[in-house]
């Protein structure tokens, strides 16, 4: 039986990790969970809800056990069994997982009891990748890397553009033309049309689409660039 809970958690938790990386890749970037807000400020991506806690007004306060009838008219105060001097109310005892003490403050009712209210951010890695750092730091693209054009707010996606002019293999000649370079070889019989340029420098054998390159026509003028987008996940802050 104990076998058969621990096997069950260790599921659980791979489940939990599948379900924050689903679908995951580079080229996907990360996002802001649902019911989350998404934030960008110098590059740098945070994901946070803003959460409301409320704690009652109660009678009595701790040093005051006698002074136990509510007085809900403007501040609470609780008056005492016999003689003595009203005192202000007391916050209930907090929850687990309510913020510090130091971050209520009473919110007073003319019409009931008041309450002591803390407003709070709350802030939550992206999905698409595993973080373990303080969420508040926030994600941001690695050194060499820049924002893609398709990030938002609420998502971040890192790449690094590379473009290289169009050229040709050994024993090719060059020709830029307006629409389309190309790449010619004479045979003694006449001149060959290559299939495809190359991008230049970049040791690519054989078409270079295969190897994740694209050809920009006119890039510059009239001649071809090709170009190739590298992507990698965003980096802790």
């Amino acid at each position: 039986m104990k076998s058969l809970i621990v096997k069950g958690m260790v599921l659980s938790a791979f489940a939990l990790a599948m379900t924050n990386t689903a679908s995951a890749a580079p080229s996907n970037g990360v996002s802001c969970p649902s019911g989350t807000t998404g934030s960008t400020s110098n590059g740098v991506l945070k994901c946070f809800k803003n959460k409301r806690f409320v704690l009652a007004s109660v009678c009595p306060p701790i040093n005051r056990p006698l002074n136990i009838v509510m007085n809900s008219r403007h501040k609470d105060k609780c008056l005492p069994v016999g003689a003595g001097n009203p005192v202000s109310s007391a916050m209930a005892p907090p929850g687990i997982g309510f913020p510090a003490l130091s971050a209520f403050h009473r919110e007073i009712s003319n019409n009931g009891v008041d309450r002591f209210v803390a407003r709070v951010r709350q802030y939550k890695h992206p999905r698409g990748k595993i973080y373990t750092h303080d969420p508040a730091r926030g994600v941001k693209c690695p050194s060499s890397y820049s924002r893609a054009a398709n990030s938002t707010s609420r998502k971040l996606v890192c790449e690094k553009v590379t473009y290289r002019k169009a050229s040709c293999g050994f024993g090719w000649n060059f020709k830029q033309k307006s629409g389309k370079d190309i790449c010619q070889q004479n045979m003694g019989i006449g001149m060959i049309t290559g299939n495809y340029t190359v991008p230049k420098g970049a040791g690519v054998i054989g078409n270079p689409v295969n190897a994740g390159w694209r050809l920009v026509r006119n890039h510059r003028g009239t001649r071809d660039y090709w170009k190739k987008t590298k992507y990698t996940y965003p980096v802790r802050h």
